[in-house]
């Protein structure tokens, strides 16, 4: 069974976004809940926003990712170019702000 899942989020600060509309990525993995914060999950070396309502369904379940890069500089990269302090990750981050899931496989391994 496929089901396609559109997500749309926009959380990020504008000032510390870098987009580079070139990149994209897509890559399957299995969806862990505990892999979150409030940014998104941690997927693939990515942190990919998703809405509180699905993440107990996708718990567990292989998933595919796709979407657009947004590269977010760090607090430290934006603190020597604008000299100012800024609430960020230390280093850049690698987002996909507007996702594309499909869920792959509906067997989850999570009890």
């Amino acid at each position: 069974m496929f089901s396609l899942l559109s997500i749309g989020c926009g959380n990020s600060t504008a000032r510390t976004e870098q987009n580079t509309a070139a990149d994209s990525a897509s890559f399957v993995i299995r969806f862990d809940k505990t892999m979150g914060d409030k940014d998104g999950f941690y997927l693939n070396g990515y942190i990919v926003p998703v809405p509180f309502n699905m993440i107990d369904s996708l718990h567990g379940k292989l998933i595919e990712v796709s979407g657009v890069i947004t590269v977010h500089k760090g607090a430290e990269e934006y603190m020597k170019e604008q000299g100012e302090e800024v609430q960020a990750r230390s280093g850049p981050s690698k987002h996909i702000m507007n996702p594309v899931i499909k869920i792959v496989s509906t067997e989850s391994k999570a009890k």
